[in-house]
């Protein structure tokens, strides 16, 4: 049987629409448990966290404790929140901390998983007009695990990993030069 009912979730949405960030950020970090029990239910709770919360500082508990976890098996629905997220102009300290776990998430999946589509939102932000020396020092903090990285029993895969942790790099000290 199905412990979350259609009461639950009505109390879970009243919630995160709380006056209170504090209450907010309890609720949202302590979504997960909805992903075995309700995955439909789960996207769209973080979908309206994504689209609607004014909170930097609630929007990244999210992201670090929900949509990050799920990052590798969900993709495509992971790559979309970050998208979103991204595309806000509204938050305070352009995107502070939400901004910057978007960005960590989008970098290790394409750096542990070759995901393009999640480099070209990392890539936004280490090119061009987009640059911004925050984001890119926080996609180097990250990929220092993965420039030494090796398997315990060494695979084929373990040099992708290498490649693609030194072309986020050589990208960001390029735009770093500019």
């Amino acid at each position: 049987s199905n412990c979350i009912d259609d009461d639950l979730l009505t109390h879970v949405r009243r919630a995160i629409a709380d006056t209170v960030p504090a209450v907010r950020f309890q609720i949202v970090t302590r979504l997960l448990p909805l992903y075995d029990k309700n995955i439909e239910a789960l996207w769209s709770l973080l979908g309206t966290i994504v689209r609607e919360e004014p909170r930097g500082g609630v929007l990244s508990g999210a992201l670090y404790a929900v949509v990050n976890p799920l990052a590798s098996r969900y993709r495509v629905e992971v790559i979309g929140l970050v998208r979103q997220l991204l595309s806000r102009t509204d938050l305070a300290n352009n995107g502070g901390e939400a901004f910057e776990w978007g960005h960590r998430i989008a970098t290790g999946l394409y750096i542990w998983q070759g995901d393009q589509e999640a480099f070209d939102l990392v890539r936004q932000r280490l090119d061009g007009d987009g640059f911004r020396p925050e984001y890119a020092d926080d996609c180097l903090r990250d990929i220092r695990e993965s420039l030494s990285f090796y398997s315990t029993v060494p695979k084929e895969s373990d040099a992708d990993i290498r490649r693609r942790a030194f072309e986020v790099e050589i990208g960001r000290a390029s735009c770093r030069e500019r």
